[in-house]
This record gives C-alpha cells, sequence and structure tokens, in this order.
C-alpha cells in the first residue's frame, strides 16, 4: 500500500502589527508550513535567507524597510523566492507595484477567502489579485 505524503509549501511571513501577523498566520498555518514570522523588512531579508521559504507573505508598508524594498534585496542576492503582499493600500498603489510578476495582492480586508489561493498562485508562477483590487 503506497502513502501519499504531500509537502506543505513553506511560508515567510512579515506584518508590523502584532494582530495582523498572527492573523495572517492562522489563516496559512491549516494548509501551508508557516516557517517564521517577523515584524519588518530587515528581519523579512534575515530570516528569507536563513529559512529559503517557497513562498513570502508580507506586509507593503512596514518599518525600517518596506515589503517591496525587502523583494528587491532578496532578487539582487539571487533570491527569487515568490512574494504575496497583503495590504490595504488602494488600487493605484497595488497597480504601481504589480510590476514584477508574479506576484499577489491581496487586501487585508479579503484575506480569509483569498490568501491560500494567493499562495499557491505564486508558487505556481501565476499573479494574483483580490477582487478589492481588480475592481
Amino acid at each position: 500500500m503506497k502513502t501519499s505524503i504531500k509537502k506543505k509549501l513553506r511560508v515567510l511571513v512579515a506584518d508590523d502589527h502584532d494582530e495582523m501577523r498572527c492573523s495572517i498566520v492562522m489563516c496559512l498555518c491549516k494548509d501551508f508550513q508557516v516557517v517564521g514570522a517577523v515584524c519588518d523588512g530587515d528581519e523579512l531579508v534575515q530570516s528569507a535567507v536563513c529559512l529559503s521559504p517557497d513562498v513570502i507573505v508580507s506586509d507593503i508598508i512596514m518599518p525600517l524597510m518596506d515589503g517591496q524594498t525587502a523583494r528587491n534585496q532578496l532578487l539582487a542576492r539571487g533570491r527569487q523566492i515568490p512574494f504575496v503582499f497583503v495590504s490595504a493600500l488602494d488600487r493605484k498603489v497595488v497597480e504601481f507595484l504589480a510590476n514584477q510578476p508574479p506576484t499577489a495582492f491581496v487586501y487585508k480586508g479579503d484575506m480569509l477567502t483569498d490568501l491560500s489561493n494567493a499562495v499557491s498562485a505564486v508558487f505556481a508562477g501565476q499573479s494574483y489579485l483580490s477582487p478589492q483590487y481588480r475592481e
């Protein structure tokens, strides 16, 4: 008898608000292995280098270093880790930042319904936008 063990994707989470970071982890832990949760972009870069996650879920605006800058630093170091940005920013800001696919943008109010789909999409090389950003 064969046993099939499906490996869960390893996800690193970054958000500067404790409650939001915990909410993101709770949304993800059923479907994915959360390997770390950090509170700023500098910690995000350091943790990503050490932990080698499959996907990063990050707020865009954080202290010390924003999520987009953290992503750019990882790319400069040869770490092409797919990103899912979670944000409450308006659509114009997201359109400006979405120039480097595959990237996902999930509106914080839609995390329960969209976050798992976004993580799976970017890992598969696809972009993803919450309905809030598509309108």
